[in-house]
């Protein structure tokens, strides 16, 4: 197997630590600026960068409002995963784990989604997903979709290996595991939502186990479908 020269990856692991302190230097401006006001410049001074060090890793403003939102994918994925490979438990906990962990992370970065979600140059990027002539004439919403695609694709694997565990373990009933997995982001979603629009309701744990209760009505095992009754 081939190794990465370690100067290499400290290189990466240098540009993924810039990278990643403009993102949250670009979201703390975001909040105090909203999203149209906010500047390049404006990141770059609170990232502590210089413009040219700044536009070598984002060339545009949209650039870096892509990553923001794409990024939340990556922090979801990696806490899924830190749950999937964490200490040896039923399958049913780690899924509770995983719901809960999604659950606060979101809540933890509440203030950074209203304003993204709410912002009509966010609306606008979005139309990429149900306008096939806007894909066309972008190539920015090109790129978008297909950064998009991928990272959901990367949290629905994950989340795929969840309840592949339970089944494996016994602890879930056979059955159709892309579409639990999609229910499972579609229910999700909408909590989520809900809670960034309109009034909240019960705590990060009380909303978790209502969730995780609710699904597991659907795809735990009972003495019923043990014994070979009709899914």
């Amino acid at each position: 197997m081939k190794r990465t020269d370690p100067r290499t990856e400290r290189e990466l692991q240098r540009r993924e630590d810039f990278k990643q302190s403009i993102i949250h230097a670009a979201e703390a401006v975001i909040l105090r600026r909203g999203i149209p006001a906010t500047t390049m410049d404006d990141v770059a001074r609170a990232a502590r960068l210089s413009k040219a060090t700044l536009y070598r890793y984002f060339k545009s403003k949209g650039d870096l409002l892509f990553e923001i939102i794409v990024h939340y994918y990556d922090e979801v994925q990696q806490k899924l995963q830190a749950v999937l490979d964490g200490p040896g438990r039923r399958a049913v906990d780690k899924l509770k784990d995983s719901i809960r962990a999604v659950l606060a992370y979101q809540e933890e970065n509440e203030n950074i989604a209203r304003v993204i979600i709410m912002d009509p140059s966010v609306l606008k990027l979005m139309r990429v997903f149900v306008d096939e002539e806007a894909r066309a004439r972008s190539a920015a919403g090109r790129r978008f979709l297909q950064m998009m695609k991928t990272r959901r694709q990367d949290v629905l694997d994950t989340g795929t290996q969840l309840i592949a565990l339970g089944i494996e373990s016994g602890e879930y009933r056979d059955l159709d595991v892309p579409s639990a997995v999609l229910f499972l982001e579609a229910v999700l979603q909408g909590y989520i939502h809900g809670r960034i629009l309109f009034e909240k309701t019960g705590s990060i744990d009380e909303l978790a186990e209502m969730i995780a209760g609710f699904v597991l009505r659907g795809i735990q095992r009972t003495p019923e479908t043990s014994k070979g009754a009709s899914r």
